[in-house]
């Protein structure tokens, strides 16, 4: 069997047990088992992305490089967005966003991404925040990002920046 008629089989089991099972009566109820559905689906398509993710080339990297690579591209934001396949990205120009925010687009990849950048407190150590970004929590200034960064830390030194805009 191919593996486009086990994805047809798979979809049309899905159907059928759904089919059997009734949307109970009312607008609330069945919302609720609609939802229930949804969020099973989803978890599904999650699995299957992670599996996807683990037939990638990058999932054979040790975990140690992809913490060089990680530091890398902290260390050299500006030119790592400037830079695309070894040419010069003649339409680059310097992004608003704090060089300590950029490089977090690795924690989007992927799970395993996601737990690595997580589990090196050097990486979230260096603090920068545009002024204006910040809101009012409580009477207090809050920026959520600079508090999910003091978190990961794990109580390292931290370098911090405020930039203000005028």
């Amino acid at each position: 069997m191919s593996a486009s008629e086990n994805t047809l089989d798979l979809a049309q089991s899905i159907r059928r047990t759904w089919m059997h099972i009734k949307v109970p009566e009312g607008k609330e109820n069945a919302r609720a088992t609609l939802l229930a559905r949804h969020d099973i689906l989803q978890g599904l398509a999650r699995k299957v992305a992670s599996e996807i993710n683990t037939l990638s080339c990058t999932a054979e990297l040790p975990n140690e490089v992809l913490s060089r690579i990680f530091f890398h591209r902290l260390h050299f934001p500006e030119w790592n967005d400037r830079v695309i396949d070894g040419y010069i990205n003649e339409r680059w120009h310097r992004s608003p966003v704090p060089a300590s925010r950029r490089w977090v687009r690795v924690t989007h990849v992927c799970q395993r991404w996601r737990s690595v950048a997580f589990s090196l407190p050097e990486l979230w150590t260096n603090i920068q925040m545009l002024l204006h970004q910040l809101n009012r929590k409580n009477g207090r200034v809050f920026n959520p990002f600079v508090h999910m960064q003091s978190h990961y830390s794990r109580n390292r030194p931290i370098s911090l920046q405020a930039f203000v805009s005028v």
